[in-house]
């Protein structure tokens, strides 16, 4: 019972917090992708039959979540050092939608990222620690 009145709470914190971020400051797919690179990651830029699985097996079976995956990239660091999956949908309420549903699964480690529209999923604080959050 305390769980669930947790996660309902922090759902409702998180979709309040990403609102109140405007998509004027939000970080374009490419600029955080520029940020990734130069920090060693080698992106690969999945085509639209592996957009289109994301979309079905991921998002809505798994997380049962509508939504449409614009851009979707996956990098490593030297293989397999660390991982990164970066997210773009179609607006920023579908993004804030699949980062409450990673953060009800609970603790599976994944570290969530959310600018506009664009989702960054990783296991590693460093990579989350490369995009800063703005307190405004």
């Amino acid at each position: 019972m305390k769980r669930k009145m947790f996660m309902v709470l922090f759902a409702l914190l998180l979709s309040l917090s990403l609102a109140g971020c405007s998509s004027e400051g939000a970080a374009t797919s490419k600029e955080m992708r520029d940020i990734l690179t130069d920090a060693g990651y080698v992106l690969e830029a999945r085509d639209s039959d592996a957009m289109a699985y994301y979309q079905e097996n991921v998002l809505l079976d798994t997380y049962d979540i509508d939504a449409t995956v614009k851009e979707l990239y996956v990098g490593y660091i030297n293989s397999t050092e660390r991982w990164v999956e970066l997210i773009v949908l179609a607006d920023g309420d579908q993004a804030a939608v699949y980062a409450q549903a990673i953060y009800a699964e609970g603790a599976t480690g994944k570290l969530v990222v959310v600018d506009g529209p664009v989702v960054l999923l990783t296991y590693s604080t460093d990579t989350v620690n490369l995009f800063p959050v703005e307190k405004g």
